[in-house]
């Protein structure tokens, strides 16, 4: 993200800081490109940082008497904290490429102890810090980014209108306000940060438009109340835990074109999750920390029309592909395994396959593949007492069953007549 210059005052003059050519200043600790800590040095009120420096530590200049402070074009990072209570600070000067302001790296500064309005936006429109009790809030107009922490632990917002120009919500943003009910992202937005909505409790509705690329980590974590996510289009990155423990979670929309990859944490701890939808197809979920499994079987067979394996993973896939059918009766999933079929018969290797094998039998009867008879040529090669135990079984149940429905069939014609 590219910021202008932010002033914090407006009688501000260029004169109130030294020379841009001054020597580095005293009581600065620098590692690398990064300033680790001030050390405030007697009579010191102004410091100009470095042009070398491109990130200010966690709690650098805290408590320190520093009225004004230059940045170098550089810096793209202030750590949380930086200046916190920095009591005579009233004069800042911020770069054109600063990219990340952190949690209250400016609070009890001055500047914010004069400033009493609504919202206090930086002219590089960044949104630093909402002081006002609403349960309706319209962020600035002019707002590009939403800094760290700037509504965490509201208790009193309901529902937030975001500017169309908004590009990114920062970490913990919204994190733990507990009254928000709804939340609409606009196209504009890229980037949802870390945590950004995390433990939102009342969140009932989450709609995003096409445009938002990166959900990061935990971001709606502990959202309890939400049932139902639709991901865009546009997404690219899906974050770990991104909605663990989202415990009211039951569906989850996949773009029918896109895939996305993500981590079993994402959906870590929604017990309710029974459905996921790759566009107008629907599949069963029996147990959430399968979904990326699910998902990356079902995506690969409706859209890449094609799947390699590493033949140690062929019992589970073989296997998941057998239930995507079973539960969707989904054209492709029928014509992948009925393509593969005996092939699959021909390599078993018997060892433990069990829940294959007779996964396979029971779609072949499914399906009414008169390959039950050809199967019996593989199974004389099997020495595994319990899996040819099994296959007895299996087939004895499926011949009652093929006897069964041969009866009823009998009868209804009968009746017929």
């Amino acid at each position: 993200m590219s910021i202008n210059n932010i002033v914090y005052h407006n009688s501000i003059k260029q004169d109130k800081f030294p020379s841009p050519n001054s020597t580095n200043e005293p009581g600065l600790h620098i590692a690398g490109t990064k300033l680790l800590k001030y050390t405030e040095e007697e009579g010191i009120t102004h410091v100009v940082i470095p042009d070398t420096i491109t990130e200010i530590g966690n709690n650098a200049f805290e408590l320190s008497g520093l009225e004004s402070v230059r940045f170098p074009e550089s810096l793209l990072m202030i750590g949380s904290k930086a200046f916190y209570n920095c009591s005579c600070l009233s004069v800042i000067l911020m770069p054109p490429k600063l990219v990340s302001v952190g949690y209250q790296a400016f609070d009890e500064a001055l500047y914010f102890k004069r400033n009493k309005k609504d919202f206090i936006v930086s002219e590089n429109h960044i949104l630093l810090k909402h002081n006002a009790v609403e349960d309706i809030v319209h962020i600035p107009g002019d707002v590009l980014l939403i800094a760290e922490e700037v509504f965490k632990d509201d208790k009193f917002i309901r529902h937030v209108v975001f500017p169309n120009g908004l590009h990114t919500i920062d970490d913990d943003a919204f994190s733990r306000c507990t009254r928000l009910d709804s939340v609409y992202i606009p196209y504009t937005v890229k980037s949802i940060g870390e945590r950004a909505f995390r433990n939102c409790t009342s969140i009932t509705e989450l709609e995003f438009s096409e445009g938002i690329e990166a959900i990061n980590h935990w971001a709606f974590e502990g959202c309890s109340k939400l049932t139902e996510v639709k991901l865009p289009q546009s997404l690219d990155e899906l974050g770990g835990a991104a909605f663990q423990n989202c415990t009211s979670l039951k569906t989850v929309i996949f773009p029918e074109n896109k895939y996305i990859e993500f981590l079993p944490s994402t959906f870590f701890g929604c017990d309710s999750l029974k459905t996921i939808q790759i566009g107008r197809h629907r599949f069963k979920v029996d147990d959430p920390q399968k979904i990326c499994d699910i998902f990356s079987v079902a995506f690969r067979l409706l859209v890449q029309k094609n799947f390699e394996y590493d033949p140690e993973e062929r019992q589970y896939i073989i296997s998941m592909i057998v239930q995507i059918y079973m539960d969707s009766r989904m054209p492709e999933a029928e014509q992948y395994i009925k393509d593969n079929l005996m092939d699959v018969f021909q390599n078993l290797s018997y060892n433990g396959e069990y829940t294959l094998v007779q996964s396979l039998l029971e779609f072949s009867y499914l399906v009414n593949l008169d390959t039950l008879g050809e199967m019996n040529n593989y199974f004389h090669e099997c020495h595994d007492e319990k899996m040819i135990e099994i296959i007895q079984n299996k087939l004895e149940h499926i011949h009652l069953m093929m006897n069964w429905e041969n009866l009823f069939d009998s009868q209804e014609h009968t009746e017929d007549y």
